[in-house]
């Protein structure tokens, strides 16, 4: 079977004459030989590129980095996901263009995910709890901020 290498998505307006027109290319994806995906690219209507992303994954096929940029080449911002030997995510580090950093670092507990997000200078800015069912997926989710509000 053929594993899909990129995809390129585009969109036209369709007048009441229901012809379309005005098409352009709206979104651009690579995917590596294991089909994640490696680049992520949407377009504006007069071609310039809205968003672009690039996504970084270790030998074990995981996500490792993630890379988002302003424009063709200025990146915005680099997101590093750290794991534990199982796999699972115990960090998630977040560098912006300016300087700044968020680092998010994430505890496990059963089927709670404790989310407890810090700057850059290692002061506590909020936490999240995830609830989730025995798939994995959050079926409730409560956020604090630094003084442990809702």
């Amino acid at each position: 079977m053929n594993k899909v290498k990129t995809i390129t998505g585009y969109t036209a307006f369709v007048g009441k004459d229901e012809v379309p027109h005005d098409q352009y290319k709206s979104y651009y994806r690579e995917f590596n030989s294991n089909q994640d995906i490696t680049k992520d690219f949407v377009y504006l209507s007069e071609g310039t590129i809205e968003t672009a992303s690039a996504y970084n994954y270790d030998s074990s096929n995981r996500l490792i980095e993630e890379i988002h940029y302003l424009d063709e080449k200025e990146i915005g911002e680099r997101i590093f996901y750290k794991r534990d030997v199982e796999g699972n995510i115990t960090e998630i580090e977040t560098v912006y263009s300016e300087g700044g950093k968020s680092i998010k670092k994430v505890e496990r507990s059963g089927s709670a995910l404790l989310h407890k997000i810090y700057n850059e200078d290692n002061e506590l800015e909020g936490e999240k709890v995830q609830k989730t069912d025995a798939k994995g997926n959050v079926i409730e989710e409560t956020s604090y901020n630094e003084d442990k509000e809702v």
